[in-house]
């Protein structure tokens, strides 16, 4: 008489290893997206705020600054542990009165080069677009 052994067969092992692999194939580059388009957040509202700061300055100053530690007093504290972009300004000559906030990648975003830089300017330009 043969008794019922408890336990699992070696293809039962090998057929869950295998739908483990597939379903990991497909989420793990999701969930990796995902992430990096949270990320992108932060370089949305940072680069509002300079704008903002910019508006300021411009509105005391009738120019805007290349110089972004003219406007640090005047940007929000939520920027202060923003740690996934470098931020920087353009601004061109006092003639234009125009100028540009840039966020580029860096840290765990660095891989995002889909939206590398991220732009905002005076006239509210947001490039590259899809990453708005």
């Amino acid at each position: 008489m043969r008794t019922k052994s408890a336990g699992f067969t070696l293809i039962e092992i090998v057929v869950t290893m295998v739908i483990l692999v597939i379903i990991a194939t497909f989420a793990v580059p999701s969930y990796l997206n995902s992430l990096q388009d949270t990320r992108r957040s932060e370089a949305r509202t940072g680069l509002t705020a300079l704008a903002q700061a910019q508006e300021q300055w411009y509105a005391n100053n009738n120019t805007y600054t290349a110089n972004l530690a003219d406007i640090l007093p005047l940007i929000p504290a939520q920027m202060a542990g923003q740690v996934n972009y470098a931020y920087s300004s353009d601004a061109g000559n006092t003639g234009t009165n125009t100028f540009m906030v840039v966020a580029d990648p860096q840290n765990a975003q660095a891989d995002d080069t889909d939206c590398d830089p991220m732009t905002l300017d005076q006239a509210g330009n947001r490039l590259p677009a899809d990453c708005w």
